[in-house]
């Protein structure tokens, strides 16, 4: 029957679709460890210069930092991949580039230039440059560094997943949430427990409700 055939193609696509965000997924995983490291040389050499100095002495809040934004991307990329067969890949960008730069407009010491990558161009589908985040946390005092970091990036989240509810409903807000919460129990014991429970803290309690 055509509505058996319309479901089995559907269900196929999603496959396609859950297939292709795992294998991202994986790939971002496995690039995590490098990129730790690399936030972490690269911010380093400002207090060497004289100039601003990095956000712990010891570069341990610039890993950590580097890590929390880095995993962060987790999150993204279940809202794209769950929410382009819905609505288009195109309007998902828009949702996740807009949501970015609202929070923005109330955290510009945390996420100035954050849209843009390390060759100088703009990210269009809302995703977020570590360093860049690092490089502006290394302005601020250490011992505010990291919650103001954490606190952007919650709003980042909390706009994109509003967002989704009042454009979609309650039901797919909550898939979403579910779906990130199962990302971050499947990364509980391979990453550091401190990332991931700074993550955790991110997702609202009540989204989807």
């Amino acid at each position: 029957p055509p509505a058996a055939t319309a479901e089995a193609e559907l269900n196929s696509r999603m496959a396609a679709l859950e297939a292709k965000f795992q294998v991202e997924l994986d790939a971002k995983e496995k690039a995590i460890q490098e990129a730790y490291e690399r936030g972490r040389s690269e911010a380093r050499p400002a207090a060497s210069t004289g100039e601003a100095s990095a956000p712990a002495d010891d570069g341990r809040t610039v890993k950590k930092c580097h890590e929390i934004a880095e995993t962060f991307e987790e999150f993204r990329l279940i809202l794209f991949y769950k929410l382009s067969p819905v609505v288009g890949e195109k309007a998902t960008k828009t949702m996740l580039v807009k949501s970015f730069e609202k929070a923005r407009e109330q955290h510009g010491d945390i996420l100035k230039n954050a849209n843009w990558d390390d060759k100088g161009n703009l990210l269009d589908d809302g995703g977020l440059n570590p360093k860049k985040i690092v490089e502006n946390l290394s302005k601020l005092p250490p011992a505010e560094a990291r919650a103001k970091m954490e606190e952007a990036l919650k709003l980042v989240l909390h706009l994109r997943l509003s967002a989704v509810q009042k454009g979609l409903g309650n039901q797919l807000t909550l898939g979403l949430v579910r779906s990130m919460t199962g990302r971050l129990q499947e990364l509980d014991g391979k990453h550091d427990a401190e990332c991931v429970k700074a993550l955790g803290k991110m997702i609202p309690a009540g989204a989807g409700a």
